[in-house]
Order: structure tokens, then C-alpha cells, then sequence
């Protein structure tokens, strides 16, 4: 626990300190023990805030003990992690973690703005060329995975593609792009909580979501709709840039020190039922170019593009969803607009209440109303995820064409009443 870094956004040295913690390698061992009594034979992920932030107990300790365990295990598990970007820094380091089975580590790359790294107190990403580091770090074996952050107080509408060049260029498959949130009890908070600039509250997650409880200085539509263009270049619909990505990072990993496991019998299956339903997807092309290139290029790491091909899966599916569920709601808001726009022109053409004008009211916003129910059918085919907020604007905006159809029957009744 702990991480020696004080970034403004992140709350993991707030709440656990900047004095890195570690188990003793003793303890760490018997879990892995415990692992392989239960028969786990799937990935370990190293629970960290950041890995190597106390470098000399895990280079003298931790990892040697791991590397003699796996050795005796035949290599059973393969580890993944989070680290800070000066683990690029360290040959030795590196070294070490690829033998003793590490394949992939976590990085917060954050932004290729230097004026938003500075802004956020990432001051270690300012130290290193970040592009160079990612390939150093893929070139001792480990596929770095890595966040993104759009939204800080410096990006300007350039932001957008810095970022999909960035993660194209770098060959980041996994790459994790969200909007800037404000976590309690982080330095951000409290700044934005001074200024006045919190809305709303965080979801817990940051990615594939279009909301932020942040009131930030570049346009909130021009942010989102930038946002949106971000998710659907990295993970587009054919994931051609997906893969082109999964190319750099397996060319990197060639002759490195990556730990290629053994293909596991489910892994077989996985593939024969990719081969089966990826083919007729709209990235199905893509798909078949890129296991066919890399059945030949880089044998030796297939049981990779096995799983690369199964996850773009997951992120194109995702990526789709989101952006449909936006588009959903974007329809649905129109709609309620169009609706109280035809509202004000009846109540700016139509005088008095009479029974007529009243009932071409109701019939303009029950016509509102049936589009409306139609999207309702719609949102039901949606992850629970995303039909859980769907459903939550539909029936916010029912509710309130509901209630303004009610005022306007009492208001009927009553002009009837009165005559």
C-alpha cells in the first residue's frame, strides 16, 4: 500500500500515504500456494498501487522468491501490475519481473500534455519521454496497459487527437481513456470543491462513461463529443486501429523476455469459437488479417494474439454500447425539447382553455409521449449498465410530460366547470 507520488487527481497515497508498504515475500508465496491447491491456473494480478514503489524489497526479496517459485511450478501463473512510468528507468527491474512471469503492468500515462501533467503534479511523467519509456518497457517484455485522462483545466480541443496519435503511436492495446473525475478526499477535490466546481457525484468509474462530476473549463458538449471521437478511433467499428496497435506491441515483444506460457486447453476452445462467431462481425476482416499475419510473424507469442483477439471483442462490443446509449439519450432529451418547444408555440398561437385547443395540446405531447415508448423498448436490449441510466433519464423525462398532461386535463376540467 502507499505510492511515493502526490498526483492531484489520485487518492491512493491520500488515503494509504506516500510511504510504500509491502507484504513480505514469506506471505506472498504461501497465497500463491494457496492458489495452486485450488487449482487456479489463470492470470494473478498483484495488487499494488504502484509495484516498484519501494525498489529495493522488491528487487532483493520479492521478486527473486517469486522467480524461484514459478521455476519450481513450471511457470504456472502469469503476473500482472501496477507500476509508475520510472520503471523504465530500471534494466534490472525489468528484468527480473519479466522472469519471473510478469507480462503486463498498469501505467498511468494520463495525457502527452505536458501542461496537464504539470497541472495534476505527475511530476514523474514530466521527467521521462513517455513514448520512448512505453516501448523501453515493451521491450524487456511487458505489454503496457495504461490510462488516459481528458478534461484537465489546460486541454485544449487539440486534446483529443494528441491522445489517439499517442495511443496509436505507442502501441497500447488496452488503453483506458475516461474523463477527469474528482475522487473525495483528493487534492482536486478539494480545489474544485473551492472553486465552486463539483457537479454531481463520481460513479466509481471514469471509462466509457460521459459523465464527470467535474464542472470543467473547455466546453462540457465539446468535451463529450471529443470524447466520443476518442472511444470510437481507438476501438472503431472494423477495429483496424485495435489491431493495428496489437501489431506494434507483438513486434515489440519479439525476442524480448516475455514469458510465453503454454496454450491452455480452454484457450484452444476460446479460439474455436472466435474463429466461429468473430469472422461475421463488422471487424471480421480485421480479425482474419490479424491472426493470419501473426500465426506467421510471431508463432511464438499465439497464445497472445488468441487472447488479444478475444479482448478487442470486449472493447469494440463496450465502445458500440456506449455510444449507442448516448446516442439513445441524446434522442430521447431531443424529443423531450421538441416537445416543450411545441408547447411554448401553442401557448404563444392558442388562446384561452378551451376544450379544442386543449385536446390539440394533448394530442401533440401524447404523440411525444408514444416516441418515447418506443426508445423505452429499445433501452431493454442495453447491458444492465447502460439500461440502468437509460431508463433512469425515460422515466425522468415520462414523469414530467406526465405531469404537465395532468395540469393540463385539471386545467381543461376546470375551464369547463367554469362555464
Amino acid at each position: 500500500r502507499g505510492c511515493p507520488f502526490k498526483c492531484e487527481f489520485c487518492d491512493k497515497w491520500t488515503v494509504y500515504g506516500n510511504r510504500p508498504r509491502v507484504k513480505s515475500a514469506e506471505s506472498i508465496i504461501a497465497e500463491l500456494d494457496a492458489l495452486r491447491r485450488l487449482g487456479w491456473k489463470d492470470a494473478v494480478f498483484m495488487v499494488d498501487d504502484n509495484f516498484i514503489g519501494n525498489k529495493v524489497k522488491v528487487k532483493k526479496e520479492l521478486l527473486p522468491a517469486l522467480i524461484e517459485w514459478q521455476k519450481k511450478h513450471d511457470y504456472l501463473f502469469e503476473f500482472y501490475t501496477e507500476a509508475s512510468i520510472n520503471l523504465a528507468d530500471d534494466p534490472e527491474l525489468m528484468g527480473l519481473m519479466s522472469e519471473a512471469g510478469f507480462n503486463q503492468v498498469f501505467i498511468g500515462i494520463e495525457t502527452p500534455s505536458k501542461e496537464a501533467l504539470a497541472e495534476t503534479g505527475k511530476s514523474q511523467n514530466l521527467k521521462h519521454d513517455l513514448m520512448e519509456s512505453v516501448r523501453t518497457i515493451q521491450h524487456h517484455g511487458l505489454e503496457v496497459m495504461a490510462g488516459f485522462i481528458i478534461g484537465f483545466d489546460s486541454d485544449t480541443e487539440d486534446i483529443f487527437d494528441r491522445q489517439i496519435e499517442f495511443i496509436q503511436e505507442a502501441g497500447i492495446p488496452k488503453a483506458m481513456v475516461g474523463l477527469l473525475h474528482a475522487l473525495p478526499g483528493t487534492l482536486l477535490y478539494k480545489r474544485l470543491e473551492k472553486e465552486g466546481r463539483l457537479s454531481g457525484h463520481v460513479t466509481g468509474s471514469n471509462t466509457h462513461t460521459m459523465q464527470t462530476n467535474v464542472v470543467t473549463k473547455m466546453d462540457p458538449d465539446t468535451l463529450r463529443e471529443g470524447y466520443k471521437r476518442v472511444l470510437d478511433t481507438i476501438y472503431d467499428k472494423n477495429l483496424k486501429n485495435y489491431f493495428a496497435r496489437c501489431d506494434i506491441l507483438l513486434d515489440n515483444l519479439k525476442g524480448t523476455g516475455f514469458k510465453q506460457r503454454k496454450i491452455r486447453l480452454d484457450e484452444i476452445k476460446a479460439l474455436l469459437k472466435s474463429l466461429a462467431f468473430q469472422p461475421p462481425t463488422p471487424y471480421g476482416w480485421q480479425y482474419i488479417k490479424f491472426i493470419t499475419r501473426n500465426l506467421f510473424r510471431h508463432p511464438d507469442l499465439f497464445a497472445e494474439v488468441i487472447t488479444y483477439s478475444i479482448v478487442g471483442n470486449h472493447f469494440w462490443a463496450i465502445t458500440r454500447e456506449t455510444l449507442e446509449a448516448e446516442k439513445v439519450k441524446s434522442k430521447m432529451d431531443e424529443i423531450y425539447q421538441m416537445a416543450m418547444d411545441q408547447l411554448a408555440k401553442y401557448s404563444q398561437t392558442v388562446s384561452g382553455t378551451s376544450a379544442e385547443s386543449m385536446k390539440a395540446i394533448t394530442r401533440a405531447l401524447n404523440r411525444y409521449k408514444k416516441r418515447l415508448e418506443n426508445i423505452r423498448r429499445k433501452i431493454d436490449s442495453f447491458h444492465r449498465e447502460f439500461a440502468k441510466d437509460l431508463i433512469a433519464r425515460y422515466n425522468e423525462i415520462e414523469d414530467r410530460l406526465g405531469k404537465i398532461l395532468t395540469n393540463i386535463t385539471d386545467s381543461s376540467h376546470l375551464a369547463k366547470n367554469g362555464r
